[in-house]
């Protein structure tokens, strides 16, 4: 069934060249329309009607053996019947839209009415304007009409390169490409033409070298006007720290720089701030960083402040909390005052006073105050009769009426000084001389003198505490107690028995009472015969045997101080030990009487070998034999065989206690040198006993090589003791491998033990039974064995082959092979990581992990979970797995048509991504959830106009996208004159103007006049933003040449305007003549300047007496000043009021 696989179209054209070839002589030529479609032209030799009778039979032959196809393909769903009829395959006269005759592009024929157009109404493609004069098959290049692209730049090359979106209907129409519009889509795009932009030429803005590509430049004025702001140096834009959004103070809808709209809004210029110089708070050019608190401008007037003086009265420095902004710093409150001071505002005072200084007499301390000179004598006097310590001062007023309320009254008792005794009939001035607050309630504070002028006893002399209160009360000094006593001489037995009686023990004096026994005492002990105290040298101290209750009985416990045993005890006189009668140093050692027989030990010599001066050690108090010595060991210790002879001294000292050897050899060296076997002389054993024999008897001896060190394995079977004790050197044979097995160490090869820093400590891998077979249990410092590594921990062959020193620790070291041969997916063609760990476990290569997921995007969950079978379905460049296609799936027109009215739309993966991160078509990103909200020209601009790099990092300042359009300003240059590149200073995205130029006094302050004509920038810039000048005769030289009265080029004034004039007008102006020559006395009232300014000359003009006033000089006669020679100095003589006096 050949026929079933041919098209239906191809059917009938092979019909129609066979019927050619039947019947040669119909050869009339004629246009086919499915040619024309193809491109081709067929001449065929058929009459169309009997062609189209024998095209339909032979269709209706063979209908049941051919299975016909749509030329339009599989996706056109539109019904045959929709277009054509049975009858034939033309489309009826009323299924298209008739707009005259239409003739092919490519033969010039007119095209017939089956041919012609398509009913595109029915289609997403409706034709208007030029389209509809557009041959088929311009647009679609086959009979699959869905092949050809709705989109614009499908058929349209895209002049602009990119720089306006993919979107042409933005601006053209199908009828021609002009633009009409240009205001509104400025507009739209957030930057209206207003002002001088509206006269720009479009060139003047955006510049290219085709002048059809319009690079975004940004919407804000810094963007082109960078180099105004940085040139502008009136006020200096730049160093003031203006903002470089110039609409915050400029108006884009004029034409000039001119503004008025300087934002002081942060520090409201009202009432005592309005004023119209800004260098008045802004010194130096500068206006950021300007400080908002009063003081920092108003310090002068704080300091000069003398009525009150602010400084003086320590007033807080905010002067808010005082002042308003009302000029002249009237009215004035002082609110504080009720809580911290006084109440003035409040109570009974309210409104009975005016002024500060009714109650504040010195301006120059008002902590000074007087309440008399309104509470007046004699009726205050009267209205305080009867009560005690009343004073009329203006203290005593205050501290007894705190409140300013007369019924207010200050009680004593409610305070933290009741008063009683003495104190409530004291006159309150007594103690209160210095005022009433603060006023110390201590005893000494008021009594101090009195306190100092005690003598008996003298307070200070014995340091009584100031604390009055401890021993006087209030009534009176007298009677007074002494409480504290026990802190001089503590009353105990028979003293306290009179503690009351003071004269008992002082008579009457208190100064220098003796406080030990002897003081008071020492008739007493002078008198005791028995015994006699004063011959026996007792000590005069009587507590030593006597108590405070009583003299007697009184005790000597000779055991409380030195027990007698022994020898001691049988001491006949207390003077053999006490010599001299002396009972208070004597010694309470051994050494303190028996040091001479210590001294004069000779066997063995006490003191030459060490021994203690404890007697007690080695002696007894009943004499001085028996004796033992049980700190033997402390010179020699006696075990084993010498402990049984410990107590048979002599026989090893043999009567020699000084110089008896304590070395084995050096009392058993006969034994040593008598021994054979073996013989230790010849083995050079070491004299040292202890190391085979033991302290219990020579026989048995061992010496237990393994106490020393352990030998097993090949180290047992050493035939001879000098294998390893070479030269028969017991003592310094090495313990460790490398002592004996360094040489072996330092050959190895396979691997390398130095270089590799494997320890020299053998036994970690070596047995002591040979070098092979050896294990590595410290792998895992070098390569950790996990997994399917540690299964094969013992077959080192398996990865190091036999070589040791060059094997790789990296997954692609020993499985590049593996990843090389992988296919599902292809590693090597994915450019996946060669670290294996990233996806796989040491323990096997599946199952593995891939989180696709997090790391991605979600395909294992959400959306897409199921929707895919292998990784090329969405990554279809198996080399590059960073690709990926949403397109394969989400196909046109369907998709497109899902987005109908989605603003930035574009039929891309990346945009696709971009747009649904998680692949959830109801997950939309929202762009006004991000750091970045679409206003203005934004809302409508294509994704990928911004996006071009992709979609993730796409930077959100302006300068980001629009430093091209910055770069590109001329007028002013932003570059060049330091405008921020943050354009939305000046722009909005609602378009690149209107603009406005709050920054303007960053460059050049616009003050009085000048910010009258704020917004009129073309009177200063003539709309030339670059060069204007910053100084007064750059734009006003005019001025200054054509002024007259006075000549200011003649009088050669300065051409800086503002010494004599204000930016608000020319007039009136200040010329502040004590600069030059102060103006005084008849000086100051000279009407007109050119009175001393003669002839208009204000340069020369003389500034000593005589240069004026000659002539008065010369026409004085009484006195003739010329002739008696007076001074030509005026002021010698004359004041500058009056000639007279003089």
């Amino acid at each position: 069934m050949i026929l079933e696989q041919i098209n239906i179209i191809e059917f009938v054209l092979l019909f129609c060249t066979a019927f050619k070839l039947i019947y040669p002589r119909f050869n009339k030529p004629i246009y086919c329309a499915n040619a024309e479609q193809n491109g081709q032209l067929a001449a065929w030799s058929i009459d169309l009607i009997r062609a189209k009778w024998v095209v339909l039979f032979f269709c209706l032959g063979f209908s049941s053996h051919i299975n016909a196809q749509s030329p339009h393909g599989p996706d056109f769903k539109v019904n045959c019947a929709d277009c054509h009829l049975t009858t034939s395959w033309e489309i009826p006269y009323d299924a298209w839209d008739r707009k005259g005759s239409v003739f092919s592009k490519t033969t010039g024929w007119q095209i017939g009415w089956d041919t012609a157009k398509f009913s595109h109404t029915k289609t997403n493609f409706p034709l208007t304007g030029q389209h509809i004069r557009v041959d088929c098959r311009t647009c679609h290049e086959s009979l699959v009409f869905s092949e050809a692209k709705s989109d614009c730049f499908a058929c349209h090359t895209d002049v602009h390169q990119q720089t306006l979106g993919m979107d042409c209907t933005r601006c053209h129409n199908t009828e021609n490409w002009l633009v009409d519009f240009i205001p509104e889509l400025h507009q739209d795009n957030g930057f209206p033409l207003l002002g001088a932009h509206a006269v720009a030429s479009c060139t003047d803005c955006h510049t290219s070298e085709t002048q059809l590509r319009f690079d975004r430049i940004g919407n804000d004025c810094i963007n082109c006007h960078l180099d105004d702001f940085q040139a502008t140096k009136s006020p200096d834009h730049v160093k003031a720290g203006f903002s470089t959004n110039c609409v915050d103070c400029h108006d884009p809808a004029k034409t000039d720089w001119g503004t008025t709209l300087v934002d002081h809004s942060f520090f409201p210029l009202e009432k005592g701030h309005q004023i119209n110089d800004c260098t008045a708070c802004h010194s130096g050019g500068t206006f950021s960083n300007t400080p908002t608190d009063c003081y920092a401008c108003h310090q002068a007037d704080y300091e000069a402040a003398a009525n009150p003086n602010h400084q003086a009265a320590n007033f807080a420095l905010a002067c808010t909390d005082c002042h308003t902004t009302d000029a002249g710093w009237m009215p004035a409150s002082f609110a504080r005052h009720d809580a911290d001071y006084f109440p003035i505002y409040s109570g009974e005072h309210q409104g009975a006073w005016m002024e500060c200084v009714d109650c504040h007499k010195n301006p120059g301390n008002y902590a000074e105050f007087t309440c008399v000179s309104c509470h007046q004598n004699p009726e205050t006097d009267d209205a305080h009769g009867g009560v005690n310590g009343y004073s009329y001062n203006d203290q005593a007023c205050l501290a007894c009426h705190p409140s300013g309320d007369a019924t207010d009254v200050f009680d004593h008792n409610n305070t933290a000084f009741p008063l009683t005794g003495a104190h409530q009939t004291a006159q309150c001035i007594d103690c209160h001389a210095n005022g009433y607050v603060g006023t110390p309630t201590d005893c000494v504070s008021c009594h101090d003198a009195d306190y100092a002028e005690t003598s008996n006893p003298d307070h200070n002399a014995l340091g009584i505490q100031t604390d009055c209160a401890t021993c006087h009360t209030t009534d009176a000094w007298n009677p007074a107690e002494f409480p504290i006593h026990d802190n001089y001489y503590p009353l105990n037995g028979a003293h306290a028995a009179i503690a009351n009686d003071c004269a008992g023990c002082h008579n009457g004096d208190y100064n220098n009472t003796p406080n030990t026994c002897a003081g008071c005492h020492q008739a007493d002990y002078d008198a005791t015969t028995n015994p006699n105290h004063a011959a026996s040298q007792f000590p005069n101290d009587c507590t030593l045997c006597h108590t405070e209750t009583a003299w007697t009985p009184a005790t000597f416990d000779h055991n409380n101080i030195w027990p007698l045993t022994g020898a001691h005890a049988s001491v006949p006189n207390c003077t053999d030990c006490h010599l001299g009668g002396n009972f208070t140093n004597t010694p309470n050692t051994c050494a303190g009487c028996h040091q001479p027989q210590y001294d004069a030990t000779t066997n063995p010599n006490h003191g030459a070998i060490g021994i203690p001066t404890d007697c007690e050690t080695c002696h007894t108090s009943d004499g001085w034999m028996p004796a033992t010595f049980p700190l033997h060991d402390n010179y020699y210790p006696l075990n084993g065989a010498h402990a049984a002879i410990a107590t048979d001294c002599a026989a090893c000292h043999n009567g020699n206690y000084n110089n008896t050897p304590n070395t084995c050899a050096g009392c058993h060296q006969a034994d040593y040198a008598a021994t054979t076997d073996p013989d230790h002389t010849a083995n050079l054993f070491p004299d040292d006993c202890t190391q085979c024999h033991s302290e219990t008897a020579w026989v048995p001896a061992t010496f237990d090589h393994n106490a020393t060190w352990p030998l097993t394995g090949a180290h047992a079977s050493v035939p001879n003791c000098t294998d390893c004790h070479t030269s028969g050197n017991y003592s310094s044979t090495p313990n460790t491998c490398a002592g004996c097995h360094q040489p072996q160490y330092d050959a190895t090869t396979n691997p390398n033990h130095n270089a590799i820093g494997i320890p020299t400590d053998c036994e970690t891998c070596h047995t002591s039974d040979g070098w092979m077979p050896a294990t590595f249990p410290l792998h895992d410092n070098y390569y950790p064995l996990n997994g399917a590594h540690a299964t094969i921990a013992n077959d080192c062959a398996a990865c190091h082959n036999g070589d040791y020193n060059n094997t790789p620790n990296t997954c692609a070291g020993c499985h590049q092979a593996d990843y090389d041969a992988t296919t599902n997916p292809n590693h090597q063609a994915a450019q996946f990581n060669t670290d294996c760990a990233i996806c796989h476990s040491e323990t096997t290569w599946s199952p593995s992990n891939f989180d696709h997921d997090n790391q991605y995007f979600p395909i294992y969950s959400g959306k897409h979970e199921g929707e895919w079978a292998v990784c090329t379905d969405c990554h279809s460049n198996p080399a590059n797995y960073m690709e990926v296609t949403c397109t394969n799936c989400h196909l046109n027109p369907t998709t497109d048509n899902e987005h109908t009215g989605v603003n930035g739309y574009v039929y891309l993966d990346q945009a696709c991504l971009a747009c649904h991160p998680t692949g959830d078509a109801s997950v939309i990103f929202d762009h006004n959830t991000t750091a970045f909200p679409l206003t203005g020209v934004h809302l409508t601009t294509a994704c990928i106009d911004c996006h071009t790099n992709g979609f993730q990092g796409t930077p959100t300042e302006c300068a980001a996208c629009h430093t091209v359009d910055f770069n590109a300003t001329t007028n002013p240059n932003h570059t060049a004159i330091g405008i921020p590149t943050d354009c939305e200073t000046c722009h909005t995205t609602a378009g690149w103007a209107p603009a406005l130029f709050p920054i303007h006094d960053n460059y050049y302050m616009l003050n009085g006049a000048h910010a009258s004509i704020s917004n009129a920038c073309a009177t200063c810039h003539n709309g030339d933003y670059n060069n204007t000048p910053n100084t007064c005769a750059g734009c006003h030289q005019a001025d200054y040449d054509g002024t007259t009265n006075p000549d200011h080029n003649a009088n050669q004034f300065s051409t800086n305007c503002t010494e004599c004039h204000s930016e608000a007008a020319w007039s009136p102006t200040t010329f502040d003549h004590s600069l030059v020559w102060p103006l005084n006395g008849a000086h100051a009232n000279v009407p007109n300047c050119t009175d001393c300014h003669i002839g208009g000359n204000f340069s020369n003009t003389p500034n000593t007496c005589v240069g004026c006033h000659q002539g008065d000089y010369d026409a004085t006669t009484d006195p003739n000043h010329a002739a008696n020679q007076i001074p030509t100095d005026c002021t010698q003589c004359h004041n500058e009021n009056a000639w007279p006096p003089s």
